[in-house]
């Protein structure tokens, strides 16, 4: 299963948002969107789960549109975890996680035996099993975004969208949910692709980075090479130093205030 966005644009009135925008993820991948705030992460994101139609190009899943794909099987195929969610119902985690089977149901079916079994194997991936009967609205920020990513899960996706899912957290919770995540990716053979703030994250758990900047592509490929400091300077407008530590790279940013960068 390889996701392609070819030659992708967007607007929602006359000035462009995203302006042909080219990425392939393939099977087992994880790629990162990193860029400034407005820069177009979001809104490329939701073009993907078709939540907004492009002006020009399109997005293929196995080399078919998925605009020609209906709703439900798509629901099937691609799992998207929001960066914000405000529950409308005190649902326990159990019922929450089964949310992502509606895929599987008809309108007034009940969930099947097979439905409480995936929601009950998800959950048990992202180590909140015992958790499965605590309200979901009383439960901590790194928990419920776990949550997010299982009720995605349960919809066996192959392809998981994720926005921002580290934000909000503290370190503790951002290292757990990027390597949860990780985990999925590479057991179950899937593709993710997902926004970041955070260029050391996106370093330490990606396996292909994509920069924006006003909407267009300025650096994109594998981590140790896309991530310098000229595509940090363009794309964040600040001077950083690129530390090699232990066969890791680290983003050390270094002015205070942003400098002004020129092509």
């Amino acid at each position: 299963m390889a996701l392609v966005i070819d030659n992708l644009s967007f607007s929602y009135d006359i000035e462009f948002e995203l302006r042909e925008i080219k990425i392939q993820v393939e099977k087992g991948g994880v790629v990162s969107l990193l860029g400034p705030n407005g820069s177009g992460k979001t809104t490329l994101l939701k073009c993907i789960c078709t939540l907004l139609k492009p002006k020009k190009g399109c997005i293929f899943i196995d080399k078919k549109s998925i605009f020609e794909i209906g709703q439900r099987e798509r629901a099937k195929i691609i799992g998207y975890v929001p960066q914000n969610h405000n529950p409308l119902f005190a649902l326990s985690a159990l019922d929450f996680v089964l949310l992502g089977r509606t895929p599987y149901t008809s309108m007034f079916s009940l969930p099947s035996e097979e439905d409480y079994s995936k929601a009950e194997e998800m959950l048990k991936l992202v180590n909140l099993y015992h958790m499965r009967d605590r309200s979901y609205t009383q439960i901590s920020g790194g928990e419920r975004q776990l949550l997010l990513i299982a009720r995605a899960l349960t919809q066996e996706p192959e392809v998981l969208i994720l926005d921002e899912p580290t934000a909000h957290l503290d370190l503790k919770n951002q290292l757990k949910v990027m390597t949860i995540i990780n985990k999925i990716v590479k057991e179950r053979k899937i593709c993710a692709i997902m926004s970041q703030h955070d260029p050391n994250l996106a370093l330490r758990f990606s396996n292909f980075i994509v920069i924006l900047a006003k909407g267009q592509i300025i650096g994109a490929g594998k981590p140790e090479v896309v991530i310098n400091e000229a595509n940090i300077a363009k794309a964040y407008g600040i001077n950083a130093r690129i530390i090699n530590n232990n066969h890791c790279k680290i983003v050390y940013p270094i002015s205070v205030y942003p400098v002004e960068v020129t092509d």
